[in-house]
């Protein structure tokens, strides 16, 4: 029995942790850490790394040992072979820097874009998020119509019984809330496949569906970022193309020194023992190599390599464009979904007092209830109007955002 209580009181905690609601930020991390992109950019960053150690050890001489045993069978003898050499690169006019250099370049270029990617997934992942939640505020909304609409069939059926109004009123208020509860269906079919996008990010749908940055946005915050100027050297999409610009550069500079000469140290020692005796020999040789023709290929390697580096700049040039475009259009675009979204709540607020006064003269009999369901379906684009508002600056602050290259906790901060 005691065993049995300490099991009970082990396991309650955890199940009550991972039953738990996830907050919009934590949904949306958890989304980056699940994300399998990141994975594959951490595998090629370590991959890459080995390129680079590689490039590092390229400085060092090359060592190899040569041993075999030959037998001649005319002379039925036999002879003994062991022999050692070393390598070493002298001079080649900077081709094994620079190669080290390109991949030193590269392997930042793949950490800029593990970034980028980490970015691009949070947006993606707090996009979903934000419809869901918008999908799950209008089901809220069409089950506060039905409530609406059930008090108008109570009274209406209240007023019919006391002869005040005729049964057509009770059946059209019927109808209504037929009709309401067929939109909710229509609400929550959609809902559904939002939840199940979720899912697939998340692998359950345990997140807090409100709507997370809503103080943000009604709030003076929206200024102090609407301030906050572009600085593109903090991109990482932009870094990445500087690092893919200088990778290109410095293998331009190693395809160029296969144009010139190369000089190299080779250094041999060996041990021949045959049937007359053993016999040394040392050899140690300073050489120098001179490119005179290879059918142009070192200057075609030479010249796509120029081209590429050519290409990405001109690349990066036309991309600095598009960036600095979509940041002013992204910030204007928030800057009026701001504005939409305290105009809907006012009007929204205009709407509810609307329909509380014409509901009290329904129920007085002073208006009919085709006049209340006008105002129940002013009252319901009202309040849907307002949730879409909200969802679009919601989206446009994402967006904005990802402009930044700011994960969104620190955007908020701003």
């Amino acid at each position: 029995m005691k065993f049995l209580i300490k099991v009970l009181i082990f396991f309650i905690p955890c199940s009550f942790v991972n039953g738990a609601d996830l907050s919009f930020m934590d949904a949306v991390n958890e989304i980056v850490k699940r994300d399998p992109r990141i994975s594959i950019d951490r595998t090629q960053i370590e991959t890459q790394k080995t390129i680079v150690l590689a490039k590092k050890t390229s400085f060092l001489p090359t060592v190899n040992i040569t041993a075999y045993e030959s037998k001649n069978l005319t002379a039925n003898s036999d002879t003994t072979f062991v022999g050692g050499g070393l390598d070493l690169n002298l001079y080649r006019f900077g081709y094994n820097y620079y190669d080290l250099k390109s991949e030193q370049y590269a392997l930042q270029s793949y950490h800029a874009q593990k970034n980028t990617s980490r970015l691009k997934i949070e947006q993606e992942g707090a996009s979903k998020l934000i419809r869901a939640i918008h999908q799950k505020s209008q089901v809220d909304i069409i089950k506060k119509i039905i409530g609406m609409k059930e008090k108008s069939v109570s009274v209406a059926k209240s007023r019919y019984k006391r002869g005040l109004a005729p049964k057509s009123e009770v059946s059209k208020a019927l109808i209504d809330l037929d009709n309401a509860h067929s939109n909710l269906n229509d609400a929550k079919r959609t809902l559904i496949s939002y939840l199940a996008a979720v899912k697939v990010l998340l692998g359950h749908q345990n997140v807090v569906f409100k709507w997370p940055m809503l103080n943000f946005i009604l709030n003076d915050a929206p200024g102090r970022i609407l301030q906050k100027e572009l600085q593109l050297g903090k991109r990482p999409d932009y870094q990445q193309a500087l690092h893919n610009i200088e990778s290109a550069n410095y293998q331009r500079r190693k395809a160029r020194s296969l144009l010139l000469p190369s000089f190299d140290f080779d250094l041999d020692r060996s041990l021949t023992e045959t049937a007359s005796g053993r016999t040394w020999a040392s050899t140690a040789t300073i050489s120098i190599t001179i490119p005179i023709f290879d059918g142009l290929t070192n200057y075609a390697s030479y010249k796509t390599a120029k081209n590429e580096v050519r290409k990405l700049r001109y690349s990066l040039k036309r991309n600095v464009r598009i960036l600095k475009s979509d940041f002013e259009s992204a910030r204007d675009i928030f800057k009026t979904s701001v504005e939409d979204v305290k105009k809907r709540q006012q009007t929204l607020n205009l709407s509810r007092v609307l329909y509380e006064t014409n509901f009290k003269k329904f129920r007085q009999g002073r208006i009919s209830i085709n006049e209340l369901n006008w105002d129940q379906d002013r009252l319901f684009r009202s309040e849907s109007l307002w949730a879409k508002a909200v969802q679009s600056a919601h989206l446009n602050l994402v967006d904005l955002c990802q402009n930044f290259s700011m994960a969104l906790k620190h955007c908020l901060e701003i």
